[in-house]
């Protein structure tokens, strides 16, 4: 499956995990609104991302739990067409009439229903609604509201009537959660008709210069064939390439801002660029802003109005690249490339072609690495999810092996969250978690790697560290989570909070993922049966009673 599908399939799991967990608890809460679940509902849900009609399938399941599991007695569904919000799927309702069902679609609109996917009250929106519409929905007794949106896409919104006695904040939070997952399917949708139009570009562009009896490949052609590259760093390097290729430069320099990063990075090409000093991001805006990129400009002509970056243009200088020019990735990620070897005109004017189809390629690879990173990240910590951290292990496991190092793997979980619900209520457990994912990334280093494996149970991932320095982190976390103070909204007292550790170490315990996994859990069992409030390094030896760590 290509990775689009594997988000909607991990985004899936994630929902099985929490539907079960939610009717967990409606069996201890009576006012719980949510009804029985079919897992074979859900089957259909996890094998929806593999036909070529997914959005359509994912849709309809997304209906069915509306109806069965979140007792929704009527839905309506208005999708996104040329300027309108039109009827496109309903449910239980009355006589009506179809065109009366219609919203105009403006910016004001959108911008005010994609505040979030929890469902919400119409008359956040009514402005925006016809009156005869806006009539016709109290009619109904609708009431309740929620988008299908991703970043400046609005694709639609359900407008839903349910059990409206009780404020159910887990049926709330599945509705969004069924909301979000159906965003995705839809912004997938939408990228692939992006990449189906370019590549159909593509194809006709090769058809015209067959027909002229051009033998070689224009450059814009070799950029569209970069189209379904789907990590934006990686994308650059391959979109230098194929500049200093198609356009026969001998050297070239490309200074740019890499994703989620606040540091230049430098790509060189036809000499070694090991010596050339990096410009901060902070420098390569202020000489973009204060020079004009809307060509090319001379690399000395730009070091006598910018003296402070003088060392830099030198050293460009002595490499031989005597040109620059903005090549910006996205509309906050600046470029700026530098050459030799060509005529300025002819790079001119290829550059200005190139330029929109580089940040159009940018911008689409870093569409798709925001969705994944979302189907890797627990929304209630902000941590890794567990589908992220098997992925991760698996890589660094693989490190070690190359080079012959040590890594330790923690896993452990909170020793009376039960209590805490019990006496608090949910959200009080909800956010004590939360407040563990503060205190998980003030404490563990860049390179570890921070999980929510599931439920209470957290794992932490230690690369280059053996069994001294995995003891002596769990020492340490045990302690500061033990004198941390958690608060929760209106609880006066703060609540107090223990945690039980367990450790392995590769290659000592074990020499693959699983055992690993394993060696881990069994030594946080031996934690919990040694009294809890501690932590203990994997024993063999040791027998363990019981199930599992976090039962």
């Amino acid at each position: 499956m290509t990775t689009e599908h594997w988000v909607i399939v991990g985004l899936s799991a994630c929902i099985v995990f929490l539907t079960f967990l939610l009717l967990w608890q409606r069996r201890k809460r009576s006012q719980i609104g949510l009804s029985g679940l079919s897992s074979d509902r859900f089957g259909e849900l996890l094998n929806s991302a593999n036909g070529s009609n997914s959005i359509q399938k994912t849709a309809g399941i997304v209906s069915d739990l509306l109806v069965g599991t979140c007792r929704c007695e009527r839905i309506l569904f208005l999708r996104k067409r040329r300027g309108v919000l039109d009827l496109n799927y309903h449910y239980g309702l009355k006589e009506f009439k179809r065109s009366l069902i219609r919203i105009p679609f403006s910016g004001a609109l959108a911008k005010e229903v994609s505040r979030g996917f929890n469902p919400r009250s119409i008359t956040n929106i009514r402005e925006f609604i016809p009156d005869n519409l806006a009539d016709f929905l109290t009619d109904q007794g609708i009431t309740l509201f929620f988008p299908v949106f991703w970043k400046e896409h609005l694709y639609g919104i359900y407008f839903v009537k349910t059990d409206n006695k009780i404020v159910d904040e887990l049926r709330d939070f599945f509705m969004a959660t069924l909301a979000k997952h159906l965003s995705i399917a839809y912004h997938i949708k939408w990228h692939e008709s992006k990449l189906n139009d370019m590549q159909n570009r593509m194809s006709t562009a090769k058809d015209s210069d067959r027909s002229k009896g051009y033998t070689s490949r224009h450059i814009s052609l070799d950029m569209l064939g970069l189209v379904r590259h789907k990590n934006s760093d990686r994308l650059v390097v391959q979109v230098i390439d194929s500049i200093q290729k198609n356009l026969s430069l001998k050297r070239i320099a490309f200074l740019y801002q890499p994703r989620n990063s606040v540091k230049a990075a430098l790509i060189v090409r036809g000499e070694n660029g090991a010596s050339l000093k990096i410009p901060s991001i902070e420098s390569v805006g202020k000489i973009l802003s204060e020079s004009d990129f809307e060509g090319t400009v001379s690399v000395s002509e730009l070091a006598t109005h910018h003296p402070d970056q003088k060392e830099w243009f030198d050293q460009l200088s002595a490499l031989g690249l005597e040109h620059l020019t903005s090549l910006p990735l996205s509309a906050d990620r600046v470029g700026l490339l530098a050459w030799s070897g060509q005529p300025e005109a002819r790079i001119k004017s290829e550059l200005s072609i190139l330029r929109g189809q580089v940040e159009l390629l940018s911008s689409n690879a870093e569409s798709y690495e925001k969705i994944e990173e979302m189907s890797f990240t627990d929304s209630l910590t902000g941590l890794s999810n567990q589908r992220y951290f098997t992925k991760r292990l698996e890589e660094e496991i693989g490190r070690c092996r190359r080079y012959s190092r040590k890594l330790a793997l923690i896993f452990f979980d909170l020793d009376n969250l039960k209590g805490t619900n019990d006496e608090y209520g949910h959200l009080a457990g909800d956010e004590l978690l939360t407040q563990m994912g503060r205190i998980l990334r003030e404490t563990t280093r860049s390179i570890d790697v921070v999980a929510r494996y599931g439920g209470d149970e957290f794992c932490i991932i230690m690369p280059e560290s053996d069994i001294p320095t995995c003891e002596l982190f769990m020492e340490r976390l045990k302690n500061m989570v033990a004198e941390s103070e958690f608060r929760f909204g209106d609880v006066s007292e703060s609540l107090r909070c223990t945690v039980s550790l367990g450790g392995a170490v590769f290659p000592t315990h074990a020499e693959e993922p699983k055992k690993l996994i394993h060696a881990a859990d069994m030594a946080l069992l031996q934690a919990k049966e040694s009294g809890r409030n501690c932590h203990r390094i994997y024993d063999p030896s040791l027998a363990v009673c019981g199930g599992s760590a976090s039962s």
